[in-house]
């Protein structure tokens, strides 16, 4: 218990252990949102290309949105925290969240694996999936 059991409630992930993981995703106006069920609860986030830069993309969670660059990464690409900040306001890099997100894909199968932890919460959330494809 703790604040990290707090950060996932806030954001509708469950407590650690072992759930069943559905994904949907919905185009939105230059977007899409990724609604991601573990269980009975539902953690859902916005993920657009950044205007800027065409190896950038961001992710809003509630009020907070994530800066990443796509990084190529044997047959598949990370994503690598580059900023955030809450609504317009930007937040120090120092004080964000350590990501670990690779995505890949294996026999017609787009699999994904995420860690997040924080330097003052320790680890958030982490989890392993895949969308599409014969299993």
């Amino acid at each position: 218990r703790g604040p990290a059991t707090l950060a996932r409630r806030l954001q509708g992930l469950p407590a650690p252990g072992t759930h069943t993981l559905a994904v949907s995703i919905t185009p939105e106006a230059g977007a899409e949102i990724w609604s991601r069920r573990f269980g009975a609860r539902t953690f859902r986030s916005r993920i657009a290309a950044a205007a800027d830069d065409p190896f950038a993309f961001e992710e809003t969670v509630g009020p907070l949105t994530f800066r990443f660059h796509a990084a190529a990464r044997g047959g598949g690409f990370s994503w690598i925290f580059e900023s955030w900040r809450l609504g317009p306001l930007p937040l120090p890099a120092a004080w964000g969240p350590r990501v670990r997100a690779y995505t890949f894909a294996r026999d017609g199968t787009y699999r994904f694996r995420v860690l997040v932890a924080h330097p003052w919460l320790g680890v958030v959330f982490g989890y392993a999936g895949r969308l599409g494809g014969e299993h």
